[in-house]
């Protein structure tokens, strides 16, 4: 929503794309209350809200770092839990 040339899931929709980057992970960072529920039916592979908990949001982004590669969209969605 707060992006200048689109939004969240239009940008998603240009790195998938990219064969270079469709395997990167992407996260939703979201002060939206549907956030999981829009971050899931639009590809990413995980949503985490505003204002971040930033030991919460590093154990998290650590889980993501230590999973396989994307074999596919959907693969996986890693909660801030």
């Amino acid at each position: 929503h707060f992006l200048p040339d689109g939004t969240g899931g239009s940008l998603l929709r240009k790195l998938r794309e990219d064969p270079r980057l469709r395997h990167v992970p992407a996260y939703l960072v979201t002060a939206s209350g549907d956030g999981v529920d829009e971050a899931r039916a639009a590809g990413f592979d995980g949503c985490w809200p505003k204002p971040l908990d930033v030991p919460r949001t590093v154990r998290a982004m650590q889980r993501a770092l230590h999973r396989p590669a994307r074999q596919a969209l959907g693969s996986g969605f890693v909660p801030l839990d």
